[in-house]
């Protein structure tokens, strides 16, 4: 009857203490997450920058530093613009104006959206010829009474024509243009033209009609009362057969 008490005294106490054990286990506080159990993603906002005021018709560049050999970039911008490009380009048109945002990516990383905004500014010709007109260092100066913009063979094209002769533009596609600042194509006739890029012949009057085209140089189109216009200064013509080369400047507006 003795130890039988013992017995039951000890299980007891056994039983008190495990329970109490117990209780004071899930009051322990968590153990502290280390440095290396943090999350590993620290990309934070990307650097970027642009070259912003820009000219219409010349190039936007947008940049942000290299991350490492695993980062990808996500470019998005105005009139849908999207590229994967680290630093990529963007001809600039009153199109392109506006916010650009960059997401960088690293491995299962990500980082926050960063932005810059770009101005487009208007282009504006070194020269201002009357309009629908076109002087030159050889021949008489030509007036233009008919001037047309049209799409023809899947490209844009401005005609004017006149007494004295006639001009031609033509684009590199059938979309219309962009307000901006087009280069010469230095290989005209080609159906391989950048964007940015236009055809421009003059065929002279008179007794003798020659075809003259320029190697390089600008036009700058503009928009005035909604009607497509176009502007060049200097440009040097040649061409072949009997006429002479010549310098030229012109302006003509679509009817």
């Amino acid at each position: 009857m003795f130890k039988k008490k013992i017995t039951i005294i000890l299980l007891i106490l056994t039983t008190s203490i495990t329970l109490s054990n117990c209780s004071e286990s899930t009051n322990i506080d968590p153990i502290p997450p280390s440095d290396e159990n943090t999350n590993p993603c620290n990309l934070g906002i990307p650097s970027i920058s642009s070259n912003s005021p820009v000219t219409a018709g010349t190039n936007i560049i947008l940049e942000t530093p290299n991350i490492s050999s695993m980062a990808e970039y996500y470019w998005t911008g105005p009139n849908g613009f999207t590229s994967y490009e680290q630093n990529p380009t963007i001809i600039a048109s009153d199109l392109s104006a506006g916010t650009y945002s960059l997401i960088v990516n690293e491995g299962s990383c990500i980082s926050a959206t960063a932005t810059v905004d770009v101005v487009v500014t208007a282009a504006t010709a070194p020269c201002n010829p009357t309009n629908n007109t076109a002087s030159n260092s050889v021949y008489p100066p030509m007036t233009f009474n008919s001037v047309n913009g049209y799409v023809t063979q899947d490209q844009y094209e401005i005609n004017a024509s006149g007494s004295n002769g006639g001009l031609t533009i033509i684009f590199a596609n059938s979309q219309t243009p962009s307000a901006g600042v087009y280069s010469i194509c230095p290989n005209c006739p080609s159906s391989f033209m950048d964007d940015n890029q236009v055809c421009v012949s003059i065929v002279t009057g008179g007794t003798f009609s020659d075809y003259f085209r320029p190697d390089t140089g600008n036009v700058y189109i503009s928009y005035i009362n909604g009607h497509i216009s176009a502007t060049f200064c200097g440009l040097e013509f040649s061409g072949t057969g009997v006429g002479y080369d010549f310098t030229a400047s012109a302006k003509v507006t679509a009817f």
